[in-house]
């Protein structure tokens, strides 16, 4: 046999917890197998299960930058990177490195003003969420407007500037190299 497919019932259990902008996310997810398993060949005739290795039941919690599965940015992909809210909050995630920060008025003549910021590191890219802060085609809270990628082998900024514009800015950072850095001075 070649292939086959292992079909166990259960349940899945999701935790939510609100994330930094107030809004309960799911940040935890497992399957509970219950006691039912039926296995069907490839035309889905039910076999005696032939003997095989084990696959455990983790459900990570996917976003929409995993959804997207690109590297690349453009027209096409924009709407499936920020669909987060039909396939993931990217706001809070139990298998990723989600870092929750704060920057602050640097202008000493105005009043001290905070903002939450979200940083998650995912699929090769560094993705930005001020709080409150979004792009035309994702649901309020669930935006990511800013990216930092390697494309081509140059580093560059996206930026989703306008939440009425769908296409972002893309500014190369090759000429910010510290290598770039000329020996002499003006």
């Amino acid at each position: 046999m070649e292939k086959f497919t292992k079909i166990t019932v259960g349940f899945v259990a999701q935790t939510y917890e609100k994330n930094i902008a107030g809004k309960l996310v799911c940040v935890d997810q497992e399957f509970i197998a219950g006691d039912q398993v039926d296995y069907e060949d490839d035309e889905g005739n039910t076999i005696t299960p032939p003997e095989y290795e084990c696959q455990s039941f983790e459900m990570p919690l996917f976003t929409a930058v995993e959804f997207a599965g690109s590297n690349q940015v453009d027209n096409g992909d924009v709407e499936g990177i920020q669909q987060a809210d039909e396939y993931g909050n990217l706001a809070t995630h139990s298998s990723k490195l989600l870092i929750e920060c704060f920057v602050s008025e640097q202008c000493s003549e105005i009043i001290r003003k905070e903002l939450p910021i979200n940083i998650l590191p995912d699929s090769g890219k560094l993705w930005i969420q001020p709080v409150g802060y979004g792009d035309k085609t994702s649901v309020d809270g669930h935006g990511w407007p800013i990216a930092i990628e390697i494309w081509h082998g140059r580093l560059r900024l996206i930026l989703f500037d306008n939440i009425k514009c769908e296409d972002p800015q893309i500014i190369d950072l090759e000429n910010a190299k510290e290598s770039n850095r000329s020996d002499t001075t003006d």
